[in-house]
């Protein structure tokens, strides 16, 4: 919690910058084996794809299924979403955090 005052003090980042940081650090590819909501983490609905967890926006809790597959590179703010093999959409974290 000390570290969150001091860097608010000494740092010019908002929370979006901080957030869009840690997305971009993220990097998984594959098939999504289940989707569940984390009871423990505000009810979030969640992919998991191999033995990652990926928590996903509100806004793109409906978009997926069981079976589709995702790729997203480090460095990267954007996640290809895949069903039967083909590039149904291309979803950019831009695109949903506003504050």
């Amino acid at each position: 919690m000390l570290f969150y005052v001091v860097n608010a003090l000494f740092d010019s980042r908002t929370t979006r910058d901080f957030y869009l940081e840690d997305k971009k650090i993220e990097s998984y590819h594959g098939v999504i084996d289940s989707i569940f909501h984390q009871k423990r983490n505000h009810n979030i609905k969640t992919l998991v794809v191999g033995e990652k967890w990926i928590g996903l926006h509100s806004s793109w809790e409906n978009k997926f299924r069981v079976g589709d597959s995702v790729s997203k590179y480090q460095g990267s703010l954007q996640i290809q979403h895949f069903r039967n093999g083909e590039l149904i959409e291309t979803l950019d974290y831009n695109d949903v955090i506003k504050f």
